[in-house]
Protein backbone atom coordinates (compact mmCIF):
# COMPACT_ATOMS: atom_id res chain seq x y z
CA UNK A 1 0.00 0.00 0.00
CA UNK A 2 1.51 3.57 -1.27
CA UNK A 3 -0.34 5.49 0.81
CA UNK A 4 -1.59 4.82 4.11
CA UNK A 5 -5.05 6.11 5.74
CA UNK A 6 -4.25 8.21 8.61
CA UNK A 7 -5.96 7.51 12.03
CA UNK A 8 -5.75 10.40 15.03
CA UNK A 9 -5.96 8.28 18.18
CA UNK A 10 -6.44 9.82 21.70
CA UNK A 11 -7.54 7.51 24.66
CA UNK A 12 -7.06 8.53 28.84
CA UNK A 13 -5.77 4.73 29.09
CA UNK A 14 -2.28 4.60 28.60
CA UNK A 15 -2.46 0.77 28.14
CA UNK A 16 -5.20 0.65 25.78
CA UNK A 17 -3.62 3.35 23.88
CA UNK A 18 -0.50 1.36 23.28
CA UNK A 19 -2.65 -1.91 22.57
CA UNK A 20 -4.99 0.40 19.90
CA UNK A 21 -1.88 1.78 18.75
CA UNK A 22 -0.02 -1.27 17.91
CA UNK A 23 -3.04 -3.05 16.45
CA UNK A 24 -4.29 -0.66 13.90
CA UNK A 25 0.24 -0.22 12.87
CA UNK A 26 0.09 -3.64 12.31
CA UNK A 27 -2.83 -3.98 9.87
CA UNK A 28 -1.38 -1.02 7.79
CA UNK A 29 -2.82 2.00 9.38
CA UNK A 30 -0.41 5.43 10.28
CA UNK A 31 -1.50 6.58 13.69
CA UNK A 32 -0.95 9.80 15.28
CA UNK A 33 -1.27 10.13 18.83
CA UNK A 34 -2.47 13.24 20.88
CA UNK A 35 -1.71 13.43 24.22
CA UNK A 36 -4.30 15.83 25.31
CA UNK A 37 -7.21 17.29 23.59
CA UNK A 38 -5.35 20.76 22.45
CA UNK A 39 -2.80 18.06 21.12
CA UNK A 40 -5.51 16.56 19.42
CA UNK A 41 -7.13 19.99 17.86
CA UNK A 42 -3.71 20.80 16.67
CA UNK A 43 -2.80 17.83 14.83
CA UNK A 44 -6.70 17.36 12.83
CA UNK A 45 -5.52 20.61 11.78
CA UNK A 46 -2.32 19.72 10.82
CA UNK A 47 -1.64 15.85 9.11
CA UNK A 48 -5.98 16.30 8.28
CA UNK A 49 -6.45 12.41 9.73
CA UNK A 50 -8.78 10.03 7.84
CA UNK A 51 -10.62 9.13 11.00
CA UNK A 52 -10.26 9.98 14.16
CA UNK A 53 -10.22 7.57 17.67
CA UNK A 54 -11.63 9.45 20.50
CA UNK A 55 -11.12 7.62 23.95
CA UNK A 56 -10.50 11.10 25.66
CA UNK A 57 -13.29 11.82 28.66
CA UNK A 58 -16.13 13.91 26.89
CA UNK A 59 -16.23 16.70 29.06
CA UNK A 60 -17.44 20.33 27.78
CA UNK A 61 -14.22 21.35 26.39
CA UNK A 62 -13.41 17.94 24.88
CA UNK A 63 -16.92 18.42 22.96
CA UNK A 64 -16.25 21.90 21.97
CA UNK A 65 -12.54 20.60 20.10
CA UNK A 66 -14.59 17.95 18.94
CA UNK A 67 -17.16 20.86 17.44
CA UNK A 68 -14.12 22.95 15.85
CA UNK A 69 -12.58 20.22 14.68
CA UNK A 70 -15.33 19.27 12.33
CA UNK A 71 -16.34 22.95 11.17
CA UNK A 72 -12.73 22.80 9.95
CA UNK A 73 -12.30 22.75 6.40
CA UNK A 74 -9.95 19.86 7.15
CA UNK A 75 -12.15 17.64 8.98
CA UNK A 76 -15.03 18.64 7.93
CA UNK A 77 -15.85 15.10 6.36
CA UNK A 78 -13.53 13.20 8.54
CA UNK A 79 -15.14 10.43 10.86
CA UNK A 80 -15.08 10.39 15.05
CA UNK A 81 -15.58 7.14 16.75
CA UNK A 82 -15.83 7.50 20.35
CA UNK A 83 -14.79 5.08 22.88
CA UNK A 84 -17.39 5.41 25.60
CA UNK A 85 -18.92 2.37 27.65
CA UNK A 86 -22.71 2.36 28.79
CA UNK A 87 -24.35 4.77 26.70
CA UNK A 88 -27.97 5.63 26.73
CA UNK A 89 -30.29 6.34 23.45
CA UNK A 90 -30.05 10.04 24.65
CA UNK A 91 -26.72 10.85 25.24
CA UNK A 92 -25.99 9.03 21.78
CA UNK A 93 -28.03 11.42 19.77
CA UNK A 94 -26.42 14.30 21.84
CA UNK A 95 -23.14 13.50 20.98
CA UNK A 96 -24.17 13.22 17.26
CA UNK A 97 -24.42 16.97 17.67
CA UNK A 98 -21.09 17.57 19.00
CA UNK A 99 -19.79 16.09 15.19
CA UNK A 100 -19.48 11.82 16.36
CA UNK A 101 -20.49 9.58 13.92
CA UNK A 102 -19.97 6.17 16.13
CA UNK A 103 -19.32 4.96 19.01
CA UNK A 104 -17.85 1.64 20.55
CA UNK A 105 -16.43 0.76 24.22
CA UNK A 106 -13.52 2.04 25.86
CA UNK A 107 -11.39 -1.23 25.28
CA UNK A 108 -12.88 -2.32 22.14
CA UNK A 109 -12.86 -5.77 20.50
CA UNK A 110 -9.98 -5.27 17.36
CA UNK A 111 -12.30 -6.77 14.98
CA UNK A 112 -15.24 -4.78 15.73
CA UNK A 113 -12.98 -1.54 15.94
CA UNK A 114 -11.47 -2.51 12.56
CA UNK A 115 -15.15 -3.13 10.90
CA UNK A 116 -16.31 0.21 12.14
CA UNK A 117 -13.20 2.24 10.99
CA UNK A 118 -13.85 0.42 7.90
CA UNK A 119 -17.22 1.40 7.17
CA UNK A 120 -17.01 4.70 7.77
CA UNK A 121 -13.99 5.54 5.44
CA UNK A 122 -15.73 3.84 2.95
CA UNK A 123 -18.66 5.93 3.43
CA UNK A 124 -16.46 8.97 3.84
CA UNK A 125 -15.11 8.56 0.45
CA UNK A 126 -18.49 8.21 -1.20
CA UNK A 127 -19.63 11.20 0.44
CA UNK A 128 -16.52 13.05 -0.95
CA UNK A 129 -17.20 11.44 -4.50
CA UNK A 130 -20.63 12.13 -4.40
CA UNK A 131 -20.14 16.20 -3.65
CA UNK A 132 -17.17 16.28 -5.39
CA UNK A 133 -19.78 15.25 -8.48
CA UNK A 134 -22.36 17.65 -7.87
CA UNK A 135 -19.94 20.78 -7.58
CA UNK A 136 -18.70 19.67 -11.35
CA UNK A 137 -22.09 19.27 -12.74
CA UNK A 138 -22.80 23.17 -11.12
CA UNK A 139 -19.93 23.82 -12.63
CA UNK A 140 -20.84 22.50 -16.02
CA UNK A 141 -24.42 24.09 -15.60
CA UNK A 142 -23.18 27.68 -14.86
CA UNK A 143 -20.52 27.85 -17.78
CA UNK A 144 -23.09 26.50 -19.84
CA UNK A 145 -25.14 29.33 -19.05
CA UNK A 146 -22.07 31.66 -19.23
CA UNK A 147 -21.82 30.37 -23.36
CA UNK A 148 -25.72 31.33 -23.54
CA UNK A 149 -25.41 34.87 -22.36
CA UNK A 150 -22.11 36.39 -23.82
CA UNK A 151 -22.32 38.19 -26.24
CA UNK A 152 -18.29 38.48 -27.19
CA UNK A 153 -16.51 36.30 -28.42
CA UNK A 154 -13.38 36.84 -26.44
CA UNK A 155 -14.94 36.90 -23.30
CA UNK A 156 -16.51 33.21 -24.07
CA UNK A 157 -12.82 32.13 -24.89
CA UNK A 158 -11.78 33.44 -21.42
CA UNK A 159 -14.60 31.94 -19.77
CA UNK A 160 -13.82 28.47 -21.39
CA UNK A 161 -10.42 28.91 -20.64
CA UNK A 162 -11.01 29.70 -17.03
CA UNK A 163 -13.46 26.81 -16.32
CA UNK A 164 -11.05 24.15 -17.93
CA UNK A 165 -8.56 25.61 -15.62
CA UNK A 166 -9.71 25.44 -12.49
CA UNK A 167 -12.02 22.14 -13.29
CA UNK A 168 -10.13 19.57 -14.97
CA UNK A 169 -6.31 18.52 -14.21
CA UNK A 170 -4.73 19.49 -17.60
CA UNK A 171 -0.72 20.54 -17.93
CA UNK A 172 -1.59 22.42 -20.90
CA UNK A 173 -4.67 24.19 -22.78
CA UNK A 174 -4.73 25.62 -26.61
CA UNK A 175 -7.65 27.15 -27.54
CA UNK A 176 -7.52 28.28 -30.85
CA UNK A 177 -10.61 29.90 -32.61
CA UNK A 178 -10.70 30.15 -36.60
CA UNK A 179 -12.05 32.94 -38.93
CA UNK A 180 -11.97 31.32 -42.38
CA UNK A 181 -12.64 34.89 -43.96
CA UNK A 182 -9.22 35.96 -42.26
CA UNK A 183 -7.61 33.17 -42.82
CA UNK A 184 -6.35 33.60 -39.34
CA UNK A 185 -7.22 33.65 -35.25
CA UNK A 186 -9.88 35.54 -34.13
CA UNK A 187 -8.65 34.30 -30.44
CA UNK A 188 -5.59 31.84 -29.91
CA UNK A 189 -4.51 31.31 -26.05
CA UNK A 190 -1.79 29.10 -24.40
CA UNK A 191 -1.64 27.91 -20.99
CA UNK A 192 0.47 25.66 -19.36
CA UNK A 193 1.47 24.72 -15.67
CA UNK A 194 5.67 24.79 -16.90
CA UNK A 195 6.38 28.20 -17.30
CA UNK A 196 9.16 27.51 -19.81
CA UNK A 197 6.71 26.55 -22.46
CA UNK A 198 5.55 30.02 -21.96
CA UNK A 199 8.61 30.90 -24.27
CA UNK A 200 7.38 28.66 -27.37
CA UNK A 201 3.70 30.55 -27.65
CA UNK A 202 4.25 32.52 -30.69
CA UNK A 203 5.92 29.03 -32.51
CA UNK A 204 2.62 27.70 -31.34
CA UNK A 205 0.62 29.73 -33.16
CA UNK A 206 2.15 30.26 -35.97
CA UNK A 207 2.68 26.32 -37.03
CA UNK A 208 0.64 25.32 -39.73
CA UNK A 209 -0.28 21.91 -38.27
CA UNK A 210 -3.48 23.30 -37.03
CA UNK A 211 -4.84 24.68 -39.72
CA UNK A 212 -3.92 21.87 -42.10
CA UNK A 213 -5.21 19.68 -39.72
CA UNK A 214 -8.57 21.14 -37.94
CA UNK A 215 -9.92 23.86 -39.91
CA UNK A 216 -9.39 22.21 -43.23
CA UNK A 217 -12.87 20.06 -44.58
CA UNK A 218 -11.48 16.43 -43.06
CA UNK A 219 -13.64 15.79 -39.87
CA UNK A 220 -11.97 15.43 -36.20
CA UNK A 221 -13.73 14.32 -33.61
CA UNK A 222 -13.44 14.93 -30.19
CA UNK A 223 -11.43 12.29 -29.15
CA UNK A 224 -7.98 11.24 -27.44
CA UNK A 225 -4.92 12.88 -30.20
CA UNK A 226 -3.64 10.06 -32.12
CA UNK A 227 -2.40 11.83 -34.93
CA UNK A 228 2.25 11.22 -34.46
CA UNK A 229 2.59 14.90 -36.41
CA UNK A 230 0.69 16.66 -33.79
CA UNK A 231 2.12 14.56 -31.11
CA UNK A 232 5.80 14.59 -32.47
CA UNK A 233 4.94 18.78 -32.62
CA UNK A 234 4.08 19.15 -28.91
CA UNK A 235 7.10 17.11 -27.94
CA UNK A 236 9.67 19.50 -29.42
CA UNK A 237 8.28 22.37 -27.98
CA UNK A 238 8.55 20.99 -24.61
CA UNK A 239 4.96 19.17 -23.91
CA UNK A 240 5.23 16.19 -22.05
CA UNK A 241 2.09 15.25 -21.30
CA UNK A 242 1.30 11.06 -21.26
CA UNK A 243 -2.24 11.67 -22.63
CA UNK A 244 -3.70 14.62 -25.06
CA UNK A 245 -7.14 15.38 -26.28
CA UNK A 246 -8.49 16.83 -29.02
CA UNK A 247 -11.89 18.98 -28.59
CA UNK A 248 -12.58 20.66 -32.39
CA UNK A 249 -15.39 23.59 -31.98
CA UNK A 250 -18.13 23.02 -34.87
CA UNK A 251 -21.04 24.94 -36.06
CA UNK A 252 -23.09 23.71 -39.02
CA UNK A 253 -20.72 20.96 -39.78
CA UNK A 254 -17.82 23.47 -40.36
CA UNK A 255 -14.95 23.82 -38.19
CA UNK A 256 -14.60 27.23 -35.65
CA UNK A 257 -12.15 26.46 -33.52
CA UNK A 258 -10.15 23.68 -30.98
CA UNK A 259 -9.19 22.70 -27.84
CA UNK A 260 -5.72 20.96 -27.55
CA UNK A 261 -5.43 19.29 -23.77
CA UNK A 262 -3.19 16.98 -22.41
CA UNK A 263 -2.56 15.41 -19.20
CA UNK A 264 -0.59 12.40 -16.83
CA UNK A 265 -2.41 9.02 -16.84
CA UNK A 266 -3.30 8.99 -13.71
CA UNK A 267 -5.51 11.71 -13.96
CA UNK A 268 -6.78 10.80 -17.37
CA UNK A 269 -10.59 11.71 -17.86
CA UNK A 270 -13.18 9.50 -17.43
CA UNK A 271 -15.47 8.86 -20.36
CA UNK A 272 -18.14 10.39 -18.83
CA UNK A 273 -16.07 13.79 -17.96
CA UNK A 274 -15.08 13.45 -21.73
CA UNK A 275 -18.08 13.39 -22.90
CA UNK A 276 -20.06 15.92 -20.76
CA UNK A 277 -16.58 18.47 -22.27
CA UNK A 278 -17.09 17.74 -25.40
CA UNK A 279 -20.91 18.60 -25.17
CA UNK A 280 -20.23 21.92 -23.98
CA UNK A 281 -17.32 22.10 -26.36
CA UNK A 282 -20.52 21.79 -28.84
CA UNK A 283 -22.28 24.75 -27.42
CA UNK A 284 -19.60 26.93 -27.26
CA UNK A 285 -18.48 26.30 -31.27
CA UNK A 286 -22.39 27.10 -32.12
CA UNK A 287 -22.80 30.15 -29.60
CA UNK A 288 -19.59 31.31 -31.79
CA UNK A 289 -21.17 31.00 -34.83
CA UNK A 290 -24.22 32.90 -33.52
CA UNK A 291 -22.15 35.89 -32.02
CA UNK A 292 -20.35 36.10 -35.54
CA UNK A 293 -24.07 36.23 -37.53
CA UNK A 294 -25.80 38.68 -35.14
CA UNK A 295 -22.57 41.01 -34.23
CA UNK A 296 -20.44 40.45 -37.20
CA UNK A 297 -16.97 40.98 -36.98
CA UNK A 298 -17.13 43.89 -34.81
CA UNK A 299 -16.53 42.08 -31.63
CA UNK A 300 -13.48 40.03 -33.25
CA UNK A 301 -10.40 41.02 -31.63
CA UNK A 302 -6.96 39.51 -33.21
CA UNK A 303 -5.14 38.93 -29.69
CA UNK A 304 -6.59 38.71 -26.30
CA UNK A 305 -3.94 41.86 -25.18
CA UNK A 306 -6.32 43.54 -27.71
CA UNK A 307 -9.65 41.62 -25.73
CA UNK A 308 -8.90 44.25 -22.85
CA UNK A 309 -9.37 47.72 -24.96
CA UNK A 310 -12.62 46.02 -26.92
CA UNK A 311 -15.83 47.61 -27.70
CA UNK A 312 -17.85 45.46 -25.11
CA UNK A 313 -19.38 47.95 -23.61
CA UNK A 314 -20.29 50.14 -27.31
CA UNK A 315 -23.96 50.63 -27.67
CA UNK A 316 -25.66 50.19 -30.62
CA UNK A 317 -27.89 51.74 -32.53
CA UNK A 318 -31.39 50.62 -34.06
CA UNK A 319 -30.23 49.85 -37.83
CA UNK A 320 -26.64 48.33 -36.27
CA UNK A 321 -29.02 45.82 -33.93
Amino acid sequence: MLYKQKILLIHKNIIIKQKIEEYLREVDFAVMIAENIEDAFNLAKSIEPDIILWGAALTSDAKNILRKIRRSKACRNTPVIAMIDDIELYDRIELEKNGISDIINTDPVFTELRLKIRLHLDYRKKQENYEKEISRLQNISEIQYNIAIVTDLNRLCELFDDFLCNDYPFDFILQLIYNHKTNDYDYNNFITKNPQNNKNTDEIFKEPIWKEIYFSNKFESAERISNKRVLKFLGTIGINSEVYYQMPLYANKKPVGVIITGSSIKLALSDTDFNDLSVLVNSAGQRIFELRKVYGERIVVSSKEDSERSDIFRRFNDDEI
